[in-house]
């Protein structure tokens, strides 16, 4: 792990082939991570990852009507993760105590929160 840490995230990877649709490889990254399959994919937000020193752009969906499938770890990282679920307000408490270090999960956290909010 670069920053030396562990960190809370989002299921999340890169776009494995040119051309690849950003939703389906949502999809693939639920189930490879944390064994979830969404029924429902829906876009809440985009962002650039860091700017200032690449053009990496991450989609970040919210996964809806999820089923049960069987995880499929493919690196060490996602072998030696644990999958961690929060409800909205345990989501809300890691924003307020600084607990969530990771950019895309906080975008994506927000996002969530403002969704749920509507």
């Amino acid at each position: 792990l670069a920053v030396g840490t562990d960190l809370l995230e989002l299921p999340a990877g890169k776009l494995d082939v040119p051309g690849e649709d950003p939703a389906a490889a949502a999809r693939r990254e639920c189930i490879e991570e944390v064994g979830l399959d969404p029924g429902r994919l829906r876009l809440l937000h985009g962002c650039f990852t860091s700017p200032g020193f690449t053009d990496e752009y991450s989609y970040i969906y919210l996964a809806e009507e999820l089923r049960r499938t069987s995880a499929d770890p493919q690196g060490a990282e996602e072998h030696a993760a644990a999958v961690v679920s929060l409800s909205i307000n345990e989501i809300g408490e890691a924003l307020r105590t600084d607990a969530v270090h990771d950019a895309t999960t906080l975008v994506g956290l927000q996002a969530l929160i403002r969704v749920v909010a509507e």
